[in-house]
C-alpha cells in the first residue's frame, strides 16, 4: 500500500481527526489517535511493515508506555528485540523492561515525531541503550533530537491528500496546515 492510501485509511478509521479540539495547551484543529492502532490490526501491520524498512543497522527497539502495541508490532515484523520504558514524569522513564545490554544502537518508536521525549532518550543512554534513530508513523515538525528521525507519513502531505480527495474541506485543511506549520516553527523563549 502506498503512503497516500495508508493516510486515507488512517483518516477513514478515525485515527486522524480534524475539527476544533481543546486541550490543556489550548485549541487545535488536528489530533491523532494513533495509540488506537491496535484496534485496527490490518492497519497496525501495514504501519509496522512500513516502519521496518526504516530500521537498517538497529539492534534494539525502544518505546514508551503509550507506544507498546506499535513497538511490539514493529518488533514482530523485524525480529528486533523491544525494550519498554516504564514510568513517567517530567524527566522521563527510569525503568526499562526487556533484554538489552550496553552499546546496541536503538530506535525509538513513537506515534508522532512531536512525541519524542529527550529525557527518556537520555535515561535510556544511561542504561546503555544508544538511540540512533527515531521512527514515527506521523512526521510533525522538526525533530526534538539530533539523531536521524524518519516518519512513515508527513503530516502536511497527509492534509494535502485529504483536501485533494475531498475528505476534509479546504478551509479546515488550510487551518490544519497553518497549525502544523506553527507547531514546527522554533519558539522564542518567553
Amino acid at each position: 500500500m502506498d503512503d497516500r492510501a495508508l493516510a486515507l485509511e488512517l483518516f477513514d478509521a478515525g485515527l486522524l481527526q480534524f475539527g476544533r479540539f481543546v486541550t490543556a495547551d489550548g485549541a487545535r484543529p488536528f489530533q491523532h489517535h494513533l495509540d488506537m492502532l491496535a484496534s485496527y490490526p490490518a492497519l497496525l501491520r501495514q504501519v509496522a511493515q512500513g516502519l521496518a524498512w526504516q530500521l537498517d543497522g538497529i539492534d534494539r527497539l525502544l518505546c514508551g508506555p503509550g507506544s507498546v502495541p506499535l513497538g511490539t508490532a514493529v518488533a514482530l515484523e523485524t525480529g528486533i528485540p523491544l525494550v519498554i520504558a516504564r514510568g513517567s514524569g517530567a524527566d522521563g522513564a527510569r525503568d526499562f523492561v526487556g533484554a538489552y545490554d550496553i552499546g546496541h544502537p536503538a530506535a525509538l518508536i513513537v506515534h508522532a515525531s512531536s512525541e519524542v521525549s529527550p529525557p527518556l532518550v537520555h535515561h535510556a543512554g544511561r542504561f546503555g541503550l544508544v538511540v540512533r534513530r527515531v521512527a514515527s508513523v506521523l512526521g510533525m515538525g522538526p525533530p526534538a533530537l539530533t539523531v536521524t528521525t524518519v516518519a512513515l507519513l508527513n503530516a502536511p502531505w497527509v492534509v494535502g491528500w485529504l483536501i485533494e480527495e475531498g475528505r476534509i474541506p479546504g478551509p479546515l485543511g488550510n487551518t490544519g496546515m497553518d497549525w502544523l506549520e506553527a507547531e514546527a516553527s522554533p519558539r522564542r523563549p518567553g
